[in-house]
């Protein structure tokens, strides 16, 4: 019994490590948005009824889950490629009860933002300023909100616009043209 207990929690690590070292070098390690900057988000994307407010790499689905409770009348896409975390986040929204909340399992490099309003990422300056990042920023639809935590976005500087500073996190805004 003692051997299976070992082989489960020596199987369990490996598994652990590796999710963490994928998702480090893929786009950023899983680190939350505090829960303290949620309103602040909210603020800052001026979510109106009818926007479609995607969050890319949404790790356990906290923010859209907290944004999607405070307006209803907007849709919240969470897009994680992580398993663990895309599962954690699906049982949080069911436990939370949110409907207008839908989580996608997959790479945020290939899928479709037709329909966005508003982007929020907490990505890492690395990957939010990679050609891949600002090929899908560039074809994102006009006056998209793109809301980065606590990073710039190199290219479109000059039509950054700083929401408050709290602490040592910036939320930089942009609009797309």
């Amino acid at each position: 019994m003692e051997i299976i207990f070992a082989v489960v929690i020596s199987i369990g690590s490996i598994m652990l490590a590796a999710w963490m070292i994928y998702t480090v070098l893929s786009l950023a390690p899983w680190l939350p948005t505090r829960s303290t900057d949620y309103e602040r988000i909210g603020v800052a994307a001026q979510i109106q009824k009818g926007d479609v407010f995607y969050d890319l790499g949404s790790g356990d689905g906290r923010v859209i889950c907290a944004l999607a409770q405070k307006c209803p009348d907007a849709q919240f896409v969470g897009i994680e490629m992580s398993f663990l975390l895309h599962v954690i986040a699906c049982m949080r929204m069911a436990l939370v009860g949110v409907t207008n909340v839908r989580c996608i399992r997959g790479n945020i490099f290939t899928q479709s933002y037709a329909g966005a309003s508003i982007i929020y990422i907490f990505g890492t300056d690395r990957t939010i300023n990679s050609q891949r990042m600002k090929d899908l920023l560039d074809g994102l639809p006009s006056q998209t909100r793109v809301i980065l935590y606590n990073f710039t976005y190199a290219a479109w500087a000059e039509s950054r616009i700083v929401h408050e500073k709290k602490g040592n996190t910036t939320l930089n805004i942009y609009h797309t043209k």
